[in-house]
């Protein structure tokens, strides 16, 4: 039964890549309402945070290469494409962890809900995939269902950040398709979060403050806190459901096209809903959001649907 099984998903590299797609869906949920109660209730600040999760998965990263070859697994080629893959990556994460320590954290992960949709159009305009109903309806479902979630409520900082992580995560996930053809997981992990922390300490060591009016630009020397255990622990939680997402998600491009597997990281919307109800108690009862989860749930399914019964003929 096993070898059946595995067999099955071997034969089946977008069934292997969906399921990987879900598990990245749901360790970057978790990630979210680990970074806010490191921001809220620890009092960290995201910038710092982005830099301290970067630098434990490279700690991380090293550690497991000491037992399999460094060698092997971090030699490449490509080392603008891995600096290029941090830029864009810490940018996403700086933004999007500054728009969940303001916001609230399903509403910073309804608008990342658009990466999904954004890279079935990039499949289909870059890597001449092709245009399918269902990829459509997924599409035109997820941004309605945005609209409807973000309906009649007050825009604030936190959302110009969250479109920002939107983009910088969209034109990361392009270069992470060019990596996947020839990097190793480990090597992607290691440089990326190795650029991404280097990008990431002036946010992290000053602070920044612009003025227009006068045309003026300072900045000073940001505070540190005291690291009790607790939040070391958060940290390195947030390091480990950050690497767990990553490696799902090089996997899943490795398996199936990107407009097959990209657009079930929507998930991340309903589990973070679920894990902030049971971690913060943040709750969503307007009914706009529970149209828009409805409208986001019933197109993913179409999809999954037609898949399947494509798959039986």
């Amino acid at each position: 039964m096993a070898k059946s099984k595995e067999s099955y998903f071997k034969s089946n590299p977008h069934i292997s890549g969906i399921l990987l797609m879900t598990t990245n869906a749901f360790f970057m949920s978790l990630l979210y309402v680990v970074v806010k109660v490191l921001t809220n209730n620890m009092h960290i600040s995201s910038n710092q945070v982005g830099l301290l999760y970067k630098l434990s998965i490279v700690v991380i990263t090293l550690l497991s290469c000491m037992k399999l070859g460094f060698v092997h697994h971090l030699k490449t080629k490509k080392l603008f494409f891995h600096a290029l893959r941090g830029f864009f990556s810490i940018v996403g994460s700086l933004s999007m962890f500054y728009a969940v320590s303001v916001l609230n954290v399903v509403d910073a992960a309804a608008i990342s809900e658009l990466t999904p949709s954004v890279m079935a159009v990039t499949g289909i305009l870059l890597f001449n995939e092709n245009i399918t109903v269902p990829k459509m309806v997924l599409f035109i479902g997820t941004i309605v269902g945005v609209i409807l979630m973000n309906f009649d409520k007050n825009i604030e900082s936190g959302y110009f950040y969250a479109f920002l992580a939107l983009a910088a995560w969209s034109l990361n996930n392009i270069v992470v398709k060019k990596l996947t053809k020839t990097e190793h997981s480990r090597a992607q992990l290691f440089y990326s979060a190795l650029f991404a922390s280097v990008f990431a300490m002036p946010v992290a060591f000053f602070s920044f403050s612009f003025d227009p009016t006068n045309y003026a630009l300072d900045f000073t020397a940001r505070e540190w806190p005291t690291f009790s255990f607790h939040a070391i622990v958060l940290i390195l939680c947030a390091s480990i459901a950050s690497l767990l997402h990553k490696l799902s998600f090089f996997r899943a491009y490795k398996l199936a096209d990107i407009s097959i597997v990209g657009p079930y990281d929507y998930l991340r919307l309903p589990f973070t809903g679920m894990l902030a109800y049971i971690i913060l108690g943040e709750m969503i009862t307007d009914v706009y959001s529970i149209i828009g989860y409805t409208v986001i749930i019933i197109s993913g399914i179409y999809f999954v649907m037609h898949k399947k019964k494509k798959e039986s003929r």
